[in-house]
């Protein structure tokens, strides 16, 4: 969205994601692989690794987590 908003023709984008989950004593890791075609310049791919670092799902996963989990007990022949 970003770049088609700048006007950028960025042709065909992939991106690789691998995680590893916690183990004891290492965090949760992610690696992530964003393949752009050849004639970006060193500016766009900055300014696209900011923009994807601002992504609502890569905010959570790399911030901290907190659950509030409840239990609640419904009649359904009440509703």
């Amino acid at each position: 969205m970003y770049a088609k908003r700048k006007g950028w023709d960025i042709g065909p984008v992939e991106v690789e994601c691998n995680y590893e989950p916690a183990e004891r004593g290492k965090p949760t890791s992610f690696e992530l692989v964003l393949r752009l075609p050849l004639g970006f310049t060193e500016e766009q791919i900055d300014r696209l690794r900011a923009i994807a670092a601002r992504c609502p799902v890569h905010r959570t996963l790399a911030g901290e987590v907190s659950f509030d989990e409840r239990v609640e007990l419904i009649d359904p022949a009440a509703g």
